[in-house]
């Protein structure tokens, strides 16, 4: 009997010690404040501050995955119609998109690619996810000490929900229109992702249509 309790304790400690810890959800930010700082921050002479900043600028934008942000190139810029476009598959949910940027921003890209052909990157090689966090967490000091106040963080994720929240807004609160645009399963997926309270949604809807 003790041997097989032992055995058991044994087991699980060795279950807790390879269990990889549960990321913090993301705390979104502002829409408007995060557009304000990139598209300044586009012009820095600071090398790093621009790779920065378009990253924040798309992101917001577009609401693409870290994953697919970070390693957007030149081929994917398309010129439809007389409208920009970014064209891609997502990593993660092997979905084509589609999205519309617009002509300043498709100025910043193309002035900023590599010989590669990388619109975004860091000497050739690309930026990861960690670096990101870092530098945004150091830039958006105040709204990362509110997260941790909150049990929650923010990062790359934070681009994608601001992106999703002001999405929100100016569809007057079409859900539909925000599950695809994440890409999410339904709903209940999204609601989640986004923190988003029922009782908070039908106050936002109310004063939306009010």
């Amino acid at each position: 009997m003790f041997n097989i309790v032992l055995e058991k304790h044994i087991l699980n400690t060795y279950n807790m010690k390879k269990r990889e810890p549960r990321a913090r959800k993301c705390m979104p930010i502002a829409y408007d404040k995060l557009d304000a700082y990139s598209t300044k921050a586009i012009k820095s002479n600071d090398r790093y501050e621009r790779q920065f900043a378009l990253m924040i600028a798309v992101g917001i934008r577009t609401a693409l995955r870290f994953s697919d942000l970070c390693e957007l190139e030149i081929d994917q810029l398309r010129q439809i119609d007389g409208k920009w476009f970014l064209v891609g598959t997502a990593k993660k949910t092997k979905t084509k998109y589609q999205l519309v940027i617009a002509d300043w921003l498709a100025d910043e890209l193309i002035a900023n690619k590599n010989s590669n052909g990388n619109m975004i990157h860091n000497y050739g090689k690309v930026f990861s996810a960690t670096w990101f966090n870092r530098r945004f967490q150091k830039q958006f000091e105040s709204e990362h000490i509110e997260a941790i106040k909150q049990g929650l963080t923010i990062g790359a994720h934070t681009l994608r929900k601001a992106s999703a929240l002001q999405l929100l807004q100016s569809s007057q609160y079409n859900f539909n229109a925000i599950v695809n645009w994440l890409g999410h399963r339904n709903w209940d997926v999204t609601q989640k992702y986004l923190m988003l309270e029922q009782r908070e949604l039908n106050l936002l809807a109310y004063a939306a249509f009010k």
